[in-house]
């Protein structure tokens, strides 16, 4: 059994299938402008408490989460917004793994 283990291409098992629905709190203004075209994309956070590092950060399947996390944003944020979308995986960090606790 040990030597079939060492045979399976992890990396194959890397990608998550299917799809979720995330939700990012943000300002109305960005929201709106967003939905309309007039900017194509939110920018990536670089905060000191981003968990993650810099990046775009989507409350998986919880749009009540992400209206809360905006509204705890009353210093920045004077009109809370949600934008929901629907997010392909794939190839990402994923730290219910084993490969992704280690990297």
């Amino acid at each position: 059994m040990a030597t079939a283990l060492r045979e399976i291409d992890f990396a194959l098992y890397q990608r998550l299938p299917g799809l979720v629905l995330g939700f990012h709190g943000c300002e109305a203004d960005v929201g709106e402008a967003i939905l309309s075209g007039e900017i194509p994309h939110l920018a990536k956070s670089n905060n000191s408490y981003d968990w993650l590092g810099a990046g775009i950060y989507f409350w998986e399947n919880d749009p009540r989460r992400a209206l809360e996390w905006a509204t705890a944003l009353r210093h920045r944020v004077k009109r809370s917004f949600v934008l929901g979308a629907v997010i392909d995986l794939g190839n990402c960090l994923n730290l219910m793994d084993r490969s992704g606790i280690e990297e």
